[in-house]
C-alpha cells in the first residue's frame, strides 16, 4: 500500500506497471473524515441525512448548537433540577426535627440512605438497557413520574420500616437517570460541547440545592397546618412539583435529532438543512454514532464488553472513590448545622453558599478544562482542594467553633 499526503492509495488503484489509475479515490487521514469511509449503519435515524459532501458556515453550526441549547438543554436541565429536588429535600426535612417524629437515630437515617444507594446502583443496567429499547423519550420521564409519585407518598411515612420502604423504591427510580439523560445528550453534541453542557447538568443540581433550601425555609414554616409536621408538606409539594415536570417532559422530549416532533411540538425543530448539519458534523466528530440506532437494544455482552475494556478501569476507579471525601460532609450539612444550635430556617439557607460555590467552580474547571483540552489534571483538583480542609474539620475541638465548622464543611461541600 502506497501513502501519500493526506490519504491513503489502495493496491487496487494502483496499475500492474505502478502507475495510478484515472479513477483514483482518496480517503483523508482524520478522526473528522472517518464518517466519508464508514457509512452510519441501515438503522440509524439519521442516514438520510448523510452526505459526505455537505459544507457549512461556523456561523450555521453555531446557530444550529444555540437552537439545541435552547430546546433540549434547558429542559434536560429542568429535569435534572427535578431529580436533586427530590433527592435532596431529606436534607432539608432533617432540620425539621424529622428523626424525632418518627422516632428514628442518626444510624436508622445511615441505614436508610445506604438502601437508597444501593438499589439505586442495582438499577443502573437495568434501566440503560430499557432505555436502549424503548428510548429516552418514553423511559427518562416515566422514571421521573415513578419516583416523584414516591417522593409526595413518603410524606405519610410513619417509622423506620416505611422509611426505607421509600428509601429503597426513590433510589431504584432514580438509578439509571443521570447516565441515560447524558447518553441522550451525546446524540445531540459532538464531544468538545459536552463539557460545557455536563457542567452546566451538574451546575443544574447546585441550582437545584439552592433553591430546595428556599423552598424548604418557608414550605417548612407549614409546620401545625391540618396538624401535619413541616416536612409533610415538603415531601408532598415537592414531589408533586417533580410529577409535574416529568409529564411535562413526556410530553414534549424528542425521539432523535431527525425525529423532534411531539405532542407539544407539532413541528420539526430543525430544518432539512439544520438536519443535515447537525447529523453530519456529529458523524464527522464520532463516526460510531452511526452505527447504531437510538432504540437497538443493548446485550449482556455490551456490558461484559464494557467491563473488560482496560482503557476504562482508570475512570471506574475513579468514579469510586472521586467523591468520598465530601459526600458525607454534604448529606449531613443540614442535620450538623441544627446540632450547632442553628435554627430551622438558618440551616436551610447557611446550605446556599455551598450550592453556589460548587456551581463557579464547576464551570470554571469545565471552561478551563475545554480551554487546555485537558481532563486528568482537571479531575483531581477537587481531591487536592478537599484533603487540607478535612484535616482541619478534623483537627477541631468536639465542641464549639460554630461558624468555623460551617465555613470549613461549605468549602468541603464546595
Amino acid at each position: 500500500m502506497e501513502e501519500q499526503r493526506g490519504g491513503v492509495i489502495g493496491p487496487e488503484k494502483i496499475r500492474p506497471d505502478g502507475s495510478l489509475k484515472s479513477h483514483m479515490s482518496i480517503v483523508p487521514v482524520g478522526r473528522e473524515n472517518l464518517s466519508n469511509a464508514v457509512p452510519p449503519h441501515e438503522s440509524y435515524e439519521g442516514r438520510h441525512r448523510w452526505d459526505p459532501e455537505a459544507v457549512w458556515t461556523e456561523k450555521e453550526e453555531a446557530h444550529l448548537v444555540w437552537h439545541t441549547d435552547l430546546r433540549l438543554l434547558s429542559i434536560l436541565c429542568v429535569m435534572f433540577f427535578g431529580l436533586q429536588l427530590d433527592r435532596g429535600n431529606l436534607s432539608n426535612a432533617l432540620t425539621d426535627s424529622f428523626l424525632d417524629n418518627l422516632k428514628m437515630t442518626t444510624n436508622d437515617y445511615n441505614n436508610g440512605t445506604t438502601i437508597q444507594l444501593v438499589c439505586f446502583l442495582l438499577a443502573e443496567f437495568p434501566v440503560q438497557m430499557l432505555t436502549k429499547r424503548f428510548g429516552f423519550r418514553l423511559v427518562l420521564p416515566t422514571m421521573m413520574m415513578a419516583w416523584s409519585t414516591v417522593c409526595w407518598a413518603q410524606a405519610w411515612i410513619t417509622n423506620r420500616a416505611s422509611f426505607y420502604v421509600t428509601r429503597a423504591l426513590i433510589g431504584a427510580c432514580e438509578g439509571g437517570f443521570i447516565p441515560g439523560t447524558i447518553l441522550f445528550a451525546t446524540y445531540f453534541y459532538k464531544s468538545r460541547e459536552l463539557a460545557t453542557r455536563l457542567a452546566i447538568f451538574w451546575s443544574t443540581l447546585n441550582v437545584a440545592r439552592v433553591i430546595s433550601a428556599l423552598l424548604a425555609a418557608g414550605i417548612l414554616q407549614m409546620r401545625g397546618i391540618g396538624g401535619k409536621p413541616g416536612w409533610f408538606w415538603l415531601f408532598l409539594l415537592e414531589g408533586l412539583l417533580t410529577f409535574g415536570i416529568g409529564l411535562f417532559s413526556f410530553l414534549y422530549l424528542p425521539q432523535s435529532p431527525v425525529a423532534t416532533k411531539s405532542f407539544l411540538c407539532r413541528h420539526q425543530w430543525y430544518t432539512e438543512r439544520e438536519e443535515i448539519i447537525m447529523i453530519n458534523r456529529l458523524l464527522r466528530d464520532d463516526a460510531a454514532k452511526g452505527l447504531t440506532a437510538i432504540k437497538e437494544p443493548a446485550k449482556w455482552n455490551d456490558i461484559k464488553g464494557a467491563w473488560k475494556d482496560q482503557s476504562m478501569w482508570g475512570l471506574y476507579l475513579l468514579g469510586l472513590i472521586a467523591y468520598i471525601p465530601q459526600t458525607p460532609v454534604q448529606s449531613y450539612l443540614t442535620l450538623t448545622l441544627r446540632r450547632l444550635n442553628f435554627s430551622v430556617f438558618d440551616s436551610n439557607m447557611l446550605s446556599i453558599p455551598s450550592a453556589v460555590l460548587q456551581i463557579i467552580l464547576m464551570l470554571a474547571l469545565a471552561k478551563s478544562s475545554e480551554y487546555f483540552n485537558e481532563r486528568t489534571f482537571h479531575c483531581f483538583i477537587g481531591e487536592f482542594w478537599s484533603l487540607p480542609l478535612l484535616a482541619a474539620l478534623l483537627a477541631l475541638p468536639a465542641r464549639g467553633y460554630a461558624w468555623g465548622r460551617f465555613t470549613l464543611s461549605t468549602m468541603i461541600s464546595g
